[in-house]
């Protein structure tokens, strides 16, 4: 498993509903979202090693 978990989407499913991908690095993260081919507003990239989530809310929302 990778690193960094997204999830995301246009509205909240709830958990593994939402998976988006993972990534080895933070940028690669956040960059994963808009290489997706559907809408997404909102997104969490959660850090499998300390347990932090970020979210992050699209500003055209």
């Amino acid at each position: 498993m990778k690193r960094y978990i997204v999830f995301g989407g246009t509205t909240k499913r709830g958990g593994w509903l939402d998976y988006l991908g993972s990534a080895n690095t933070i940028e690669q993260a956040c960059e994963l979202p808009s290489l997706i081919k559907m809408p997404i507003t909102w997104w969490h990239v959660v850090d499998t090693l300390t347990g932090l989530t970020g979210e992050i809310v699209a500003d055209d929302a």
